[in-house]
């Protein structure tokens, strides 16, 4: 990529920036055209045609980012058959369908992991692939910090119960929601029950032992341990 085509990409981002507002004010912004008698219907009608230019000068954005990560797979892991399969185009679009989701964009950055991943030699399985990425978008940024807190914890804190190791870890959250996130990702088959007590081993030992494989494998492939940059930009 040339120097001119970087500037072109620096010129979106700083578009795409200022996008965040435009999407706030767009309902706003309709309304009150919409207001205006005779004319401000018809008016209205067209810009709510205009108005979805915002979404996609950040799936744009966002797909250049994911063909910049798989791109920079090594050689040895860079399934080139899978790029022009349609398995890899169902994934995709899947990805970008959650993607143009102003919702969905707090996740962005495991998003592109989840594209990287899939386009390894390594990947998981289709089915388990297709099961992870609906995980993905049905989760809420706060099961996947959960989920990097429990697949972080170490072996270095001595005896006492989840309830006081999950506060620390994460500060400011309530324990009720911590539980209430946790009951959802042993029902998504994540995690293990919630561990209850005191604990004789150490407790950050007891909460690690709670991710199951498939809990590991689901990390592994959205990187939530690496807890990726700009989650939500």
């Amino acid at each position: 990529m040339d120097t001119n085509d970087r500037a072109d990409l620096s010129a979106l981002a700083a578009d795409l920036d200022k996008t965040t507002g435009f999407d706030r004010l767009s309902d706003l912004f309709v309304d009150s055209i919409s207001a205006v008698p005779v004319a401000g219907s018809i008016v209205a009608a067209v810009a709510r045609q205009v108005l979805p230019r915002d979404s996609l000068i950040y799936l744009t954005l966002f797909a250049v980012e994911a063909a910049r990560r798989v791109e920079a797979l090594e050689e040895d892991k860079l399934d080139r058959e899978y790029l022009v399969s349609q398995e890899f185009r169902e994934d995709l679009e899947q990805v970008l369908d959650a993607q143009a989701l102003l919702l969905q964009r707090k996740k962005r950055g495991y998003f592109l992991a989840a594209i990287k991943n899939a386009a390894s030699t390594d990947r998981p399985g289709e089915a388990e692939r297709r099961r992870m990425l609906d995980a993905l978008v049905k989760f809420r940024p706060s099961h996947l910090g959960l989920l990097a807190v429990v697949f972080t914890a170490g072996a270095d804190v001595g005896p006492g119960t989840a309830d006081q190791y999950l506060s620390i870890r994460l500060p400011g959250v309530p324990i009720e929601v911590v539980k209430f996130d946790w009951n959802d990702l042993t029902g998504e088959g994540m995690l293990g029950g919630y561990p209850s007590g005191l604990a004789n081993t150490p407790i950050a030992q007891m909460v690690r032992s709670k991710l199951t494989p498939y809990g590991q494998d689901f990390v592994g492939f959205i990187e939530a341990d690496a807890e990726p940059e700009s989650n939500g930009s």
